[in-house]
C-alpha cells in the first residue's frame, strides 16, 4: 500500500471520528504525556513505552490523544525498533529484563524465534476515560488511525501489542484486525506490577493491514449508540 492510500484510511477513520464528537492531535513534547496521564485514572506508563525510562524522540516514537472538545480523553503511544533480524522470542526476553530488572524474567514460547522481522513497531498504553470506554466504535476508528500513522511514519515489517484476556474475549482481536493471536505469550516467573502471565500477544504485517485498510468500506464500523440516540 502506498502513502496515498493510507493518507485517504486514516482521513476516512478520522472523518469518521469527527462525526462522532471525537478528535485528534500528535503530542510532540513527550513531558507533555506525563501531565496528561496525571489526569487520568492510569498510575502509570509501561516501561517499554515511559518516556522516563527511554530516549525517545519523534523519530522513534509518537503519542496521539483522543479528545473532546479540546480536552484528552484517551491516548496511545508506539515505538520503532530495528530488529535486524534478531529472533523476537530473544528481544522479548532481553527488553523484558532490562525494563523490570530481577522481575523481568519471562518464559517465551520458542516458535516466536521464527519471527524474524527486521522493523518492528509496538502500540500501547491505550486508554480512556471510564466515561467513554463503553464506546467501542470511537476506541476501533482511533487505534485504526494510529496504526495508518504507525505503517506511514515507519513501514514497519510488523506491528504487535499486548492485549489482556479480557480485552480478547470482548472481541478486541478482530474488531482491531490483529490476525496473529497468541495466548500467555509471556509466562512472568515473578510478574511485575501491571503484567500477567495471561496476556496474549498479538500483531500483523504490514500487508495485512494493507489488505484490512483496503475492505474497509465493506465492513464500517458502526457508530456507538448513545442514550437518546435513534439511529439503527
Amino acid at each position: 500500500m502506498n502513502h496515498v492510500e493510507l493518507m485517504d484510511a486514516y482521513c476516512d477513520y478520522r472523518s469518521q471520528l469527527r462525526n462522532e464528537g471525537f478528535g485528534i492531535r500528535p503530542v510532540l513534547n513527550f513531558d507533555e504525556v506525563i501531565d496528561v496521564i496525571s489526569d487520568f485514572e492510569k498510575i502509570e506508563i509501561t516501561p517499554r513505552l515511559s518516556p522516563l525510562q527511554n530516549d525517545f524522540t519523534t523519530e522513534n516514537s509518537f503519542w496521539l490523544l483522543l479528545e473532546v472538545d479540546g480536552n484528552a480523553i484517551g491516548g496511545v503511544c508506539a515505538r520503532v525498533d530495528e530488529l535486524r533480524g534478531e529472533p523476537f522470542n530473544e528481544y522479548l526476553i532481553r527488553t523484558a529484563r532490562r525494563h523490570y530488572g530481577e522481575k523481568g524474567v519471562v518464559e517465551v514460547p520458542d516458535f516466536l524465534a521464527e519471527n524474524r522481522y527486521n522493523t518492528v513497531a509496538y502500540i500501547g498504553e491505550f486508554f480512556k476515560k471510564r466515561e467513554y470506554r463503553g464506546d467501542v466504535a470511537a476506541s476501533e476508528l482511533f487505534l485504526k488511525c494510529a496504526f495508518c500513522v504507525l505503517f506511514l511514519k515507519w513501514r514497519p515489517d510488523w506491528m504487535y501489542a499486548f492485549l489482556r484476556s479480557h480485552e480478547v474475549q470482548k472481541n478486541a482481536c478482530n474488531r482491531y484486525g490483529f490476525s496473529t493471536q497468541i495466548p500467555n505469550a509471556q509466562t512472568w516467573l515473578n510478574p511485575p506490577h501491571g503484567r500477567s502471565s495471561d496476556e496474549w500477544l498479538v500483531g500483523m504485517t504490514a500487508a495485512e493491514f494493507s489488505h484490512m485498510v483496503s475492505c474497509r468500506s465493506l465492513y464500517p464500523v458502526k457508530p456507538h449508540r448513545r442514550e437518546g440516540d435513534s439511529r439503527s
